[in-house]
């Protein structure tokens, strides 16, 4: 057996080499450059689509968890409504990988030049989680009676920076409050975040709830990029009291997670399309080669060369022209996804797709991976040309035209 794998192999070697020297542009070679193509194309498709897909799915969930936090914790409550203050100690539940920031919240209404605006007031402790998501200005702090406005509704009021703005706390009894806009946020994630919320220091709204520096309305939990979230959640659970409970924040905006769902489903019919148009377009050229040859197998079998010495010929013959068509189409998906994470050449409107750019992710362990699974499928058509191609006798391929 090991012997005929060799023996195939010094044959595929003499042919190759002996097509090599020729100038002339043959059948067989435009047929092994189809093939070539056809592999580095079914590649280059499976790789940008899986590595476009990851792109999305990590921008979108960072941002969001960069701005919202991987955890939230809140207090449980009958009403859907504000919810209650609670006292809260962060040294009870910050530790190694787990770091935690107050938050509170109020209805808020904004007179603009003709209209009114509801919006919901977030008062934060840190900014410095947010910093990514400055679009202009600069981010309030700690004790300014200062806020930071949505740039899309900032434009929609012709609102400036550096502006005195009136908003109207609902709580009773009513009360207003003059704040500076000191900056204009913008996280292209959703009108649910960029049109709502309105950034104020949480020391703001304490002082209008008559609320002491421990009191809070929820917790903004940032893990560490190591720490899982399952595993968190559970580590916060076993700390926290009865009437706080800790929830994912992908669950309270699933619709968002649903359009990424979406998107994966479309890209794995996407590939499974490809993957499947490349290994019908490798049979083809597959049968092709060999009914070019199919002489020559005809003269070896009826010189008495064994099963294993025809079979080995082919699968070299294929297997060469995988590992070729792979290479370029690796060489040319790590080209695109450099180029584009560098300089962002592909735009994208981020109203609809929630970026302005087409964003690519690269992982050393996922690409190997999709490459074993590609080089899998893409040899499996090498089994049946040769299956046929050893079932007929000398006699029958001799005479075949």
């Amino acid at each position: 057996m090991i012997r005929d794998l060799k023996c195939a192999y010094w044959l595929f070697h003499r042919l190759r080499c002996h097509k090599l020297r020729g100038n002339h542009l043959s059948f067989t070679r435009i047929i092994r450059a189809l093939a070539r193509v056809n592999v580095c194309l079914g590649v280059l498709g499976v790789l940008l689509s899986l590595s476009i897909l990851k792109g999305f799915e990590s921008n979108i969930s960072s941002r969001l968890h960069n701005f919202l936090g991987q955890i939230q914790i809140e207090s449980f409550s009958l009403s859907r409504e504000i919810k209650p203050y609670f006292e809260f100690s962060k040294d009870s539940l910050d530790q190694e990988g787990i770091h935690t920031e107050g938050v509170a919240y109020a209805p808020v209404l904004f007179k603009g030049t003709d209209q009114s605006y509801s919006m919901v007031g977030m008062g934060m402790e840190n900014f410095s989680y947010r910093n990514e998501y400055l679009y202009a200005g600069r981010l309030p702090k700690k004790g300014e009676r200062t806020c930071a406005l949505s740039q899309k509704v900032a434009r929609q009021y012709k609102l400036n920076i550096g502006d005195t703005l009136v908003f109207h706390f609902l709580q009773n009894p009513p009360r207003y409050r003059k704040l500076k806009l000191v900056g204009l946020y913008q996280t292209q994630l959703l009108e649910d975040i960029d049109n709502i919320f309105l950034w104020i220091p949480i020391s703001l709204l304490r002082k209008l709830h008559n609320k002491s520096n421990k009191e809070v309305m929820g917790l903004h939990v940032f893990l560490d990029p190591d720490l899982p979230i399952p595993e968190a959640i559970n580590i916060l659970n076993h700390k926290l009291p009865p009437n706080l409970y800790a929830t994912p924040t992908s669950e309270k905006y699933v619709h968002l997670f649903d359009w990424l769902r979406l998107i994966r489903r479309n890209a794995h019919i996407f590939i499974i399309l490809i993957l499947s148009v490349a290994a019908f377009n490798m049979l083809s050229l597959l049968f092709i080669l060999m009914m070019d040859r199919i002489r020559m197998v005809g003269v070896l079998r009826a010189l008495g060369a064994p099963a294993p010495l025809l079979g080995g010929l082919f699968v070299y013959h294929g297997l060469f022209l995988i590992l070729q068509g792979m290479f370029w189409g690796n060489i040319l998906s790590l080209a695109f996804v450099l180029i584009q994470s560098s300089f962002h050449l592909i735009q994208l409107n981020p109203e609809t797709y929630l970026l302005s750019y087409v964003p690519t992710f690269f992982s050393v362990s996922m690409w190997l991976k999709f490459n074993l699974l590609l080089f899998f499928i893409l040899c499996l058509p090498l089994l049946l040309p040769m299956i046929q191609m050893i079932r007929k006798g000398p006699v029958q391929l001799l005479r075949f035209r």
